[in-house]
């Protein structure tokens, strides 16, 4: 059950859950003459700060896995009934957003259709609060690119050309930024600071759709600003921080954090989507395969009349007739790609799917996938 800490646990923290990991090694007062002292520059010989987390976050950032979905929480309405549409958490969350607020909006680079979600930008505008659209997970694309800041300049072209659907946003509130190696912050400051003012301190809430980052950017918010309370954090392990996993509604609430001179920064809950891939997943090793952590490669497939191309057992593109295609891909490398004839493709799946040819990784996923 989330939420659950173990009694004998908890009593080794503080009440506010933090409890300090003293260094390595015995302080002494006094060396003996002629005792030569080397400085260790290592994280191990340091004092770290160590965060209370609850068996569900635990298992979520250290064995990427959930026995039992979490339902209800904050996708609970009224009733106790489960949400029927997207707008209904839109419409839950702002409605609990301060006056005045400013709201940071997180779109996936990857999935930006999907993620862009222009009914929160709406529903934001109605309410007058100042909205900055965060474009996040460059670096899946720019990672190893020969020349990234042409790469970067085209890339900024695109996204600002398919952000014209949120009508009336501003194209230097459109910033494109890396949770993950902390690209493009700087940009994102100095574009805060044209909306905040140290005398009037404002909330800053994170929302987007699910899995487009949002605690991994706040994770990289609070570090790049010197966060001091959050304790030692692992980007590459997911571990520590704001828990953050692919797993659709990892986070349940607002979680809130105070900041210097009367700011805070807010997490919000993501908004779901029934047209997502991951929304169709159960196990946490297929969202992991499907959901990007690294840069993308891009591989391309030339597809005759009567070939058929194969994404894991999840995506099936067959060429009926016409000229030769060429197909370009763009997947992690969790993910099997295939190109067969088109008459074989049944009968390959049939046999293979769940363990040539995943995600998913179970037989009985992809036959209730159908």
């Amino acid at each position: 059950e989330h939420g659950y800490v173990p009694e004998e646990a908890r009593e080794k923290f503080s009440l506010t859950g933090r409890r300090k990991v003293r260094a390595k090694g015995v302080p002494v007062d006094v060396l003996p003459q002629g005792v030569e002292v080397m400085r260790d520059t290592s994280v191990k010989y340091k004092d770290r700060t160590r965060m209370l987390v609850c068996q569900r976050c635990y298992r979520l950032q250290h064995y990427h896995r959930m026995d039992t979905p979490v339902k209800g929480g904050f996708y609970r309405m009224e009733g106790g009934r489960d949400w029927e549409h997207e707008a209904e958490i839109v419409e839950k969350i702002v409605r609990r957003m301060r006056k005045g607020s400013i709201v940071l909006m997180v779109v996936d680079l990857l999935d930006f259709e999907s993620s862009l979600v222009p009914e929160l930008f709406d529903a934001c505008r109605n309410r007058r609060f100042p909205v900055i659209v965060v474009v996040n997970k460059v670096d899946c694309l720019l990672d190893k690119m020969r020349d990234k800041e042409k790469g970067l300049a085209r890339l900024k072209v695109w996204v600002r050309r398919m952000s014209r659907q949120i009508r009336n946003v501003h194209t230097n509130d459109v910033v494109l930024i890396s949770s993950s190696s902390g690209h493009g912050f700087k940009q994102l400051e100095e574009r805060l600071r044209h909306h905040l003012l140290p005398e009037d301190p404002k909330w800053m809430y994170v929302v987007g759709r699910v899995n487009s980052g949002k605690s991994t950017f706040v994770n990289r918010f609070l570090w790049y600003i010197g966060y001091k309370h959050q304790g030692a954090v692992h980007y590459k392990r997911a571990v520590g921080g704001v828990t953050r996993s692919p797993v659709p509604g990892t986070t349940l609430h607002f979680v809130s954090f105070g900041l210097p001179k009367g700011f805070r920064l807010v997490d919000c809950p993501g908004i779901p989507s029934r047209h997502q891939v991951t929304a169709h997943l159960q196990e946490a090793m297929d969202l992991y395969a499907v959901v990007p952590r690294k840069r993308v490669n891009s591989i391309s497939y030339a597809l005759h009349t009567g070939r058929s191309f194969l994404a894991g057992a999840l995506v099936r593109i067959d060429q009926v007739q016409g000229n030769i295609s060429f197909l370009s891909s763009f997947f992690g490398l969790s993910v099997t790609l295939h190109v067969c004839q088109t008459c074989k493709v049944e009968d390959l799946l049939s046999r293979k799917a769940g363990d040539f040819f995943y995600p998913p990784h179970s037989r009985d996923d992809f036959e209730r996938l159908g």
